[in-house]
């Protein structure tokens, strides 16, 4: 009886601490994102298309006009005795270029990631998009953070 008071009690009191995410609804939808350009690779550009549009409010008369370029690349590192590659290197790079009326900011990001052969080619594809997303996504959140911290 006396543990479940005290874990009432607690969990009363750290129920409204003061938490609240980084990029919560009301600050990200303060503008919208209007994609002048957008170069490169075709996937990562898409990737970028869908999720910039999500942070976008359309009824905001904040806009930025952005200029996109991305690149990716995956190399061989290493190859067995047979010649088939065992691992790769991956690189992953977006340069977001957002036109102000004063000059351009631009916003360069990249990565690179080491793995290892995957035997089966739609699981090996399927990581591939994974990363991809995942860094277009954790990319387009520090935009956005560099954005409204410089408002």
């Amino acid at each position: 009886m006396k543990k479940s008071l005290i874990f009432l009690v607690l969990f009363l009191f750290l129920q409204n601490c003061g938490y609240s995410p980084i990029l919560s609804k009301n600050k990200v939808q303060d503008f919208k994102f209007n994609i002048i350009e957008i170069d490169g690779d075709d996937e990562l550009n898409h990737i970028i298309k869908l999720n910039i549009n999500k942070l976008s409010n359309n009824l905001s008369s904040k806009t930025y006009d952005v200029k996109v370029f991305t690149n990716f690349k995956k190399d061989i590192l290493s190859k067995n005795k047979k010649g088939e590659a065992t691992s790769y290197s991956i690189f992953k790079y977006i340069r977001f270029e957002v036109m102000d009326t004063i000059e351009p900011r631009i916003f360069s990001f990249q990565e690179k990631t080491k793995t290892a052969k995957i035997d089966n080619e739609f699981e090996l594809k399927r990581y591939e998009n994974t990363i991809k997303s995942n860094f277009v996504i954790n990319k387009i959140n520090e935009l956005v953070m560099n954005l409204t911290s410089n408002q």
